[in-house]
């Protein structure tokens, strides 16, 4: 949210969050926490969320650019090209090799030449995955494209 201060006027994020789950995104939908969710946020971050009740909510401000898809991801990635693709408890331990190797590849598509996916701390890939490279325990770029010199 705020890696983008130093971001041209013209740059608009756009954020699509997915799940397989309509309650989880009903819910994520609502941008709605409890205080003690707050708590380890700088305070800059807990500036833009506005308490109601016993919660604290994000600022409307903030939801415009997120756009909410019921999906999931062991049949189908969503449309588009992604910097960024996130995937928080995406256990692939409890997928077949297979299916493991097919949601890791249609990631990959999804993602731009060095593009950024972030696996939770807990997850991993399967075995090497061609195509992506891992910075550091939980994150990967997706190669970028070589041109051949002519």
């Amino acid at each position: 949210m705020f890696a983008l201060d130093d971001a041209p006027e013209s740059c608009e994020p756009e954020i699509l969050a997915t799940d397989a789950d309509s309650h989880l995104l009903a819910r994520a939908r609502r941008a709605c926490y409890p205080g003690s969710s707050l708590r380890e946020l700088p305070a800059k971050w807990r500036a833009v969320f506005e308490q109601s009740g016993d919660e604290f909510c994000l600022g409307p401000e903030y939801r415009t650019s997120v756009r909410f898809l019921a999906q999931d991801i062991r049949r189908e990635v969503p449309t588009g090209r992604f910097d960024l693709v996130l995937c928080r408890h995406l256990v692939f331990t409890y997928f077949q090799a297979p299916l493991q190797a097919a949601i890791a590849r249609r990631l990959i598509e999804v993602l731009l030449p060095g593009g950024l996916l972030l696996l939770g701390c807990h997850e991993s890939l399967p075995e090497e995955v061609p195509g992506l490279v891992q910075e550091r325990r939980c994150l990967h770029r997706r190669e970028k494209i070589q041109r051949r010199a002519q």
